[in-house]
């Protein structure tokens, strides 16, 4: 199985062990400590597909890490696995999710994660959670510096899939992109990331699914120009805040453009949006954004363990 010993040193130089062991900032674990860190792997399974099993753990000193175990695995998905760990290693962004440390000797490396207590953006807007205008904006900053910062490497980096599934969110609704990364040959692949950040927006402002897939850019710009104001969230369409979401839009619009050569890059981004942000902090009701994200993050919390099932 993924653990079986005799595999062992075959897999830690197949996962690029001895590379791995030379970097400065991620620790490789044994066997034995990530069976400590999962409990034995009887700790809670905090997210699940087809592929991986996510759980949570607790490391020695009480910090909380989400173990990501991959139970199924093609050669080149694990080839790619290794490059978006060396990548991971080297980035270091408050709105990047930290990868700690690895187990190299199984089949596919075992990645250990920060811990993201809020789970991910997606199932937060899918809820019935109040989710205030500024800290959505304060998320979209977020996002949009920490693509603008991947992109802006000597190796630009890109995200394989920007979306609110892979937004996650830690216990004071700091955002943190995760799933794969990697490194892009041309500039104009980035604009892939700028398209997919662009629905990540709308979502925020309208709290629907960019359900778009396939459609062109085109088509997904029209239905947004058309329906204007009905489509935002009712929560944040306050009067007083309508100009802010319009111009939300528009950069959603722009990143949305049907000539990706056309498309803002990301910097330009998250430059606007900072902007907007600085304007609507000026309101009274967010000039305490801190405050206001460990309210929010603690109502959300609340509810949840609500709506959790026991297990």
């Amino acid at each position: 199985g993924m653990f079986s010993t005799w595999n062992a040193p075959r897999n830690f130089m197949r996962n690029a062990g001895p590379i791995v062991e030379q970097m400065q900032n991620l620790r490789v674990f044994t066997r034995e400590e990530i069976r400590k860190i999962t409990n034995g792997y009887s700790s809670d399974v905090i997210a699940k597909c087809s592929s991986c099993e996510v759980y949570k753990g607790t490391l020695e000193d009480n910090t909380l890490v989400a173990v990501n175990i991959e139970t199924a695995v093609d050669e080149a998905h694990s080839e790619s696995f290794t490059n978006s760990m060396l990548i991971y290693s080297i980035i270091l962004h408050n709105n990047i999710i930290k990868l700690l440390g690895c187990y190299l000797e199984a089949d596919v490396p075992i990645l250990v994660y920060e811990f993201a207590a809020n789970g991910n953006l997606q199932d937060i807007l899918r809820g019935n959670y109040s989710f205030p205008l500024g800290i959505r904006l304060d998320i979209a900053v977020g996002c949009a510096e920490a693509l603008a910062y991947l992109h802006s490497r000597s190796f630009a980096f890109v995200g394989a899939n920007v979306t609110s599934a892979n937004i996650l969110l830690d216990d004071s609704l700091v955002p943190k992109v995760s799933g794969p990364l990697f490194i892009c040959h041309s500039i104009s692949s980035t604009s892939g990331d700028v398209y997919s950040f662009g629905i990540l927006l709308l979502e925020l402002i309208t709290r629907k699914q960019g359900g778009y897939r396939n459609n062109s850019p085109q088509e997904l710009r029209k239905a947004y120009m058309k329906k204007g104001h009905t489509m935002f969230d009712k929560e944040i369409a306050a009067k007083a805040d309508i100009l802010i979401l319009e111009r939300i839009q528009m950069v959603a619009m722009d990143c949305l453009k049907l000539d990706a050569l056309a498309r803002p890059k990301m910097a330009e981004v998250a430059e606007r949006l900072q902007r907007l942000k600085n304007v609507e902090s000026t309101g009274s009701e967010l000039r305490e954004l801190s405050m206001l994200r460990r309210l929010v993050a603690s109502s959300i919390s609340k509810a949840r363990e609500n709506t959790t099932p026991a297990t």
